[in-house]
């Protein structure tokens, strides 16, 4: 039950989103830093990445698994050249770099079916990750396609807290009554790291006249609404 009202709740605040090597610690100059801002460019790109979801919810420990589909909306490409897709994960707080994935693409018909499965940094220390992808052809330094999308790091200690009040959540004769002093607590740190997440300015090398921004009043406010009610 925790699982999906968490999945309820980022979902309605945050939605609208060969071999593989990882690295935590590649610097930025070695990434295309592109942003949250690509959403609203994404078709300027001469092909087009679409997610099976625009906000994911992974718990500790477990695996983010991501369905791409690639294709050419405006029928620019018949097929797929060989290319290089990028995966980056940042802390929207800090703009730090948590991982990066890169998978060499071979040159295929489109639309293009792919899997990618990334894993999270060992200590997440913030709740919200944005994502980033981005295509990249060998044959030239040109970026096919880009799209952002969100991953809700699920916290063990907030899932187990938010379960141990599902009788409370779901009796609503019992929402006058002060939660235990755990969920309360949890309650609070979530609502310090959403405050501090307001706004989340980014670098974006996309449209670096127009910072990119991700407003998180909404998750607050249904975060708050839940536990606190």
């Amino acid at each position: 039950m925790a699982d999906r009202l968490m999945g309820d709740v980022f979902s309605d605040m945050l939605s609208p989103p060969g071999s593989d090597v990882e690295s935590d610690t590649e610097s930025d100059t070695e990434v295309k830093n592109l942003t949250p801002q690509i959403a609203a460019t994404a078709s300027a790109f001469p092909l087009q990445i679409s997610l099976d979801q625009t906000t994911y919810l992974v718990r500790a420990r477990q695996p983010l698994l991501l369905q791409i589909q690639i294709c050419s909306e405006q029928r620019l490409y018949a097929e797929l050249p060989e290319s290089e897709l990028t995966l980056v994960l940042r802390n929207p707080q800090t703009s730090e770099l948590l991982a990066t994935l890169k998978r060499s693409l071979l040159s295929q018909s489109l639309p293009a079916q792919i899997e990618v499965e990334a894993k999270l940094p060992a200590a997440v220390k913030t709740y919200l990750i944005l994502g980033e992808l981005t295509l990249q052809s060998l044959d030239e330094p040109l970026i096919l396609a880009a799209q952002a999308f969100t991953v809700a790091a699920m916290l063990d200690e907030l899932i187990e807290t938010v379960a141990d009040q599902g009788e409370y959540l779901q009796d609503p004769t019992q929402w006058h009554l002060p939660l235990e002093g755990t969920a309360a607590q949890v309650a609070d740190a979530m609502g310090q790291v959403v405050r501090k997440t307001m706004p989340v300015q980014l670098p974006s090398s996309v449209r670096p006249d127009k910072p990119a921004f991700i407003s998180l009043r909404r998750c607050f406010c249904l975060l708050r609404f839940i536990i606190h009610c």
